[in-house]
Protein backbone atom coordinates (compact mmCIF):
# COMPACT_ATOMS: atom_id res chain seq x y z
CA UNK A 1 0.00 0.00 0.00
CA UNK A 2 1.38 3.49 -0.83
CA UNK A 3 2.60 5.38 2.03
CA UNK A 4 3.59 2.15 4.01
CA UNK A 5 7.18 2.63 5.45
CA UNK A 6 7.45 6.10 5.06
CA UNK A 7 7.71 8.58 7.99
CA UNK A 8 11.23 9.25 10.02
CA UNK A 9 12.05 8.53 13.12
CA UNK A 10 15.03 9.99 15.66
CA UNK A 11 16.18 8.30 18.73
CA UNK A 12 17.43 10.60 22.08
CA UNK A 13 20.17 9.72 23.66
CA UNK A 14 22.07 8.92 20.26
CA UNK A 15 25.55 7.56 22.86
CA UNK A 16 25.51 5.78 26.19
CA UNK A 17 28.06 4.11 28.21
CA UNK A 18 27.85 0.11 28.03
CA UNK A 19 25.76 -0.95 31.21
CA UNK A 20 23.86 2.02 31.59
CA UNK A 21 20.45 2.74 32.57
CA UNK A 22 18.91 5.23 30.70
CA UNK A 23 15.27 6.20 29.16
CA UNK A 24 15.17 6.06 25.23
CA UNK A 25 12.70 8.33 23.63
CA UNK A 26 11.77 8.00 20.02
CA UNK A 27 10.60 11.26 17.90
CA UNK A 28 8.22 10.03 15.01
CA UNK A 29 7.51 12.54 12.00
CA UNK A 30 6.23 12.22 8.27
CA UNK A 31 7.03 14.81 5.26
CA UNK A 32 4.79 12.62 2.91
CA UNK A 33 1.08 13.60 2.69
CA UNK A 34 0.47 10.20 3.85
CA UNK A 35 -1.24 9.39 7.32
CA UNK A 36 0.43 6.54 9.39
CA UNK A 37 -1.84 4.74 11.53
CA UNK A 38 0.49 2.17 12.76
CA UNK A 39 4.30 2.08 14.31
CA UNK A 40 6.75 -0.48 15.51
CA UNK A 41 9.96 -0.24 16.78
CA UNK A 42 11.77 -3.22 17.61
CA UNK A 43 14.76 -2.48 20.61
CA UNK A 44 17.97 -4.50 19.88
CA UNK A 45 17.77 -7.64 21.68
CA UNK A 46 21.05 -7.13 23.23
CA UNK A 47 19.03 -4.27 25.09
CA UNK A 48 17.44 -5.15 28.66
CA UNK A 49 14.28 -3.28 30.03
CA UNK A 50 11.08 -4.75 31.46
CA UNK A 51 9.18 -5.21 28.12
CA UNK A 52 6.06 -4.04 30.31
CA UNK A 53 3.87 -1.34 29.13
CA UNK A 54 4.10 0.72 31.56
CA UNK A 55 7.62 1.34 31.08
CA UNK A 56 6.13 2.96 27.73
CA UNK A 57 4.86 6.43 27.33
CA UNK A 58 3.19 7.96 24.03
CA UNK A 59 2.96 11.48 23.82
CA UNK A 60 1.97 14.25 21.08
CA UNK A 61 -0.62 15.03 18.95
CA UNK A 62 -0.15 12.08 16.54
CA UNK A 63 -0.71 9.90 19.77
CA UNK A 64 -3.53 11.26 21.42
CA UNK A 65 -6.17 8.56 20.67
CA UNK A 66 -2.89 5.95 20.26
CA UNK A 67 -2.89 2.70 22.07
CA UNK A 68 0.72 0.38 23.00
CA UNK A 69 1.00 -3.31 23.07
CA UNK A 70 4.48 -4.96 23.89
CA UNK A 71 5.95 -8.34 22.41
CA UNK A 72 9.24 -9.00 24.24
CA UNK A 73 11.59 -6.04 22.68
CA UNK A 74 8.55 -4.98 20.27
CA UNK A 75 5.94 -1.89 20.53
CA UNK A 76 3.15 -1.32 18.11
CA UNK A 77 1.14 1.43 18.36
CA UNK A 78 -1.86 1.28 16.92
CA UNK A 79 -4.53 3.95 16.08
CA UNK A 80 -1.59 6.64 15.73
CA UNK A 81 -2.54 10.02 13.25
CA UNK A 82 0.76 10.94 12.36
CA UNK A 83 0.87 13.50 9.52
CA UNK A 84 2.21 16.63 8.22
CA UNK A 85 1.24 18.60 11.21
CA UNK A 86 1.03 15.82 13.93
CA UNK A 87 4.48 14.05 15.25
CA UNK A 88 4.21 11.97 18.49
CA UNK A 89 6.75 10.65 20.97
CA UNK A 90 7.51 7.33 22.23
CA UNK A 91 9.30 7.25 25.56
CA UNK A 92 10.68 4.11 26.88
CA UNK A 93 11.90 3.88 30.61
CA UNK A 94 14.91 2.22 32.37
CA UNK A 95 16.69 0.73 29.24
CA UNK A 96 19.43 -0.92 29.99
CA UNK A 97 22.70 -0.68 27.47
CA UNK A 98 24.94 -4.00 26.61
CA UNK A 99 28.25 -4.52 27.75
CA UNK A 100 29.72 -4.96 24.37
CA UNK A 101 30.80 -1.70 22.39
CA UNK A 102 28.91 -1.09 19.13
CA UNK A 103 26.31 0.91 17.01
CA UNK A 104 22.62 -0.50 17.56
CA UNK A 105 20.19 -0.12 15.09
CA UNK A 106 16.31 0.46 16.33
CA UNK A 107 13.75 -1.28 13.75
CA UNK A 108 11.01 0.94 12.83
CA UNK A 109 8.17 -0.07 10.76
CA UNK A 110 4.97 2.05 9.44
CA UNK A 111 1.73 1.67 8.19
CA UNK A 112 -1.11 3.76 6.77
CA UNK A 113 -5.09 2.52 7.59
CA UNK A 114 -5.37 -1.18 5.95
CA UNK A 115 -1.33 -0.94 5.23
CA UNK A 116 0.89 -3.65 5.99
CA UNK A 117 4.23 -2.53 8.83
CA UNK A 118 6.64 -2.04 6.01
CA UNK A 119 10.36 -0.65 7.44
CA UNK A 120 10.76 2.80 7.00
CA UNK A 121 14.05 4.22 4.76
CA UNK A 122 16.54 4.69 7.77
CA UNK A 123 17.09 3.81 10.90
CA UNK A 124 17.89 5.35 13.92
CA UNK A 125 20.91 3.71 15.52
CA UNK A 126 22.54 4.25 19.12
CA UNK A 127 26.30 4.13 19.72
CA UNK A 128 27.36 2.32 22.93
CA UNK A 129 30.85 3.02 24.28
CA UNK A 130 32.81 1.88 27.33
CA UNK A 131 32.59 3.90 30.38
CA UNK A 132 36.26 4.82 30.82
CA UNK A 133 38.03 5.37 34.16
CA UNK A 134 41.13 7.16 35.08
CA UNK A 135 42.53 4.03 36.09
CA UNK A 136 41.45 2.05 32.79
CA UNK A 137 43.51 5.09 31.00
CA UNK A 138 46.71 5.14 33.01
CA UNK A 139 46.91 1.43 33.27
CA UNK A 140 46.60 1.34 29.34
CA UNK A 141 48.48 4.83 27.83
CA UNK A 142 49.73 3.69 25.22
CA UNK A 143 46.37 2.28 23.82
CA UNK A 144 44.42 5.92 24.10
CA UNK A 145 47.48 7.94 23.84
CA UNK A 146 47.33 10.87 21.39
CA UNK A 147 43.18 10.43 21.42
CA UNK A 148 40.35 12.50 22.95
CA UNK A 149 38.50 10.68 25.79
CA UNK A 150 35.61 11.18 27.95
CA UNK A 151 35.74 10.82 31.42
CA UNK A 152 33.26 11.36 34.52
CA UNK A 153 34.95 12.83 37.50
CA UNK A 154 35.09 15.13 40.37
CA UNK A 155 37.35 18.04 41.14
CA UNK A 156 39.31 17.44 44.35
CA UNK A 157 41.39 20.43 45.73
CA UNK A 158 42.96 19.52 49.17
CA UNK A 159 43.03 21.71 52.23
CA UNK A 160 44.74 24.50 52.29
CA UNK A 161 46.13 24.17 48.92
CA UNK A 162 44.35 27.11 47.49
CA UNK A 163 46.28 30.01 47.70
CA UNK A 164 47.36 33.00 46.00
CA UNK A 165 50.88 31.57 44.89
CA UNK A 166 49.13 28.29 44.40
CA UNK A 167 46.42 25.78 43.60
CA UNK A 168 46.51 21.78 43.00
CA UNK A 169 43.36 20.50 41.56
CA UNK A 170 42.73 17.03 40.48
CA UNK A 171 39.78 14.86 38.94
CA UNK A 172 38.95 12.11 40.90
CA UNK A 173 36.41 9.00 39.59
CA UNK A 174 35.17 6.27 41.27
CA UNK A 175 38.32 3.98 40.80
CA UNK A 176 40.10 6.33 42.93
CA UNK A 177 42.83 7.37 40.90
CA UNK A 178 43.08 11.34 39.71
CA UNK A 179 44.55 13.60 37.41
CA UNK A 180 46.57 16.74 38.43
CA UNK A 181 44.50 19.48 36.36
CA UNK A 182 47.24 22.03 37.34
CA UNK A 183 49.86 22.51 40.07
CA UNK A 184 50.90 26.63 39.40
CA UNK A 185 53.33 28.16 41.54
CA UNK A 186 54.63 31.35 41.00
CA UNK A 187 57.66 30.37 42.04
CA UNK A 188 59.65 29.13 38.53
Amino acid sequence: VAGDGTGQASVSPTTVDSNQLFDLTLQFSTSDDYELTQIEVELPQEFNWSQNSGDVVLSGAAFSTASVTVSQNTITIENALLTTAQSGQLEIQNVQAPAAEGTYPIVVKTATSGGKLTPISIFPSISVQKKLTIADIQNNVSQYEGQQVTIEAVVSIGVNITRTDRCDAYVQDESGRGINLSDFSTDY
